[in-house]
């Protein structure tokens, strides 16, 4: 480890800082490892999702290219889940087009990334399809599709 003086301007700048080395890459833990060493979530709000489709008025923002984000991101940097955030009572994500877990185009089922929950209650996907036989979540490859 090194020190190097600085301002309180760069100091901000850097810590608040998303590139490379900066950031959470700066900030040690007591038991080892930095901040940025410790967050392996990715989750669709990091990319535009929100979950505050209403199911009743029908409703909110279209997450689907969030989703893809996070999966595309989460599987470049390695990391093995896209979290789904809880939402309040009646709300959820909305997703209009398939959102393959091993990222868009891609066929393989040794790959992919797994999405989890908060709870069963309160991390919910609601699928209005753009198109007729769609599927909400595929993991393709093999012999076919598989869909959730």
């Amino acid at each position: 480890t090194h020190f190097v003086l600085m301002d309180g301007d760069t100091l901000r700048q850097n810590l608040g800082s998303n590139d490379e080395g900066l950031g959470g890459s700066l900030v040690g833990l007591r038991q080892g490892g930095t901040v940025q060493d410790a967050i392996h979530v990715i989750t669709p709000e990091m990319f535009g999702g929100r979950p505050d489709y209403n199911y009743e008025t029908g409703e909110g923002t279209d997450s689907t290219d969030a989703f893809r984000k996070a999966i595309a991101v989460a599987l470049a940097l390695g990391y093995t889940r896209v979290e789904v955030s809880a939402a309040p009572t009646g709300f959820g994500y909305l997703v209009t087009d398939e959102i393959n877990l091993a990222g868009v185009g891609v066929y393989s089922r040794y790959q992919g990334v797994c999405l989890t929950g908060k709870n069963y209650r309160q991390s919910k996907i609601y699928f209005r399809p753009a198109t007729p036989d769609s599927v909400c979540i595929a993991t393709r490859g093999g012999s076919g599709v598989s869909s959730g």
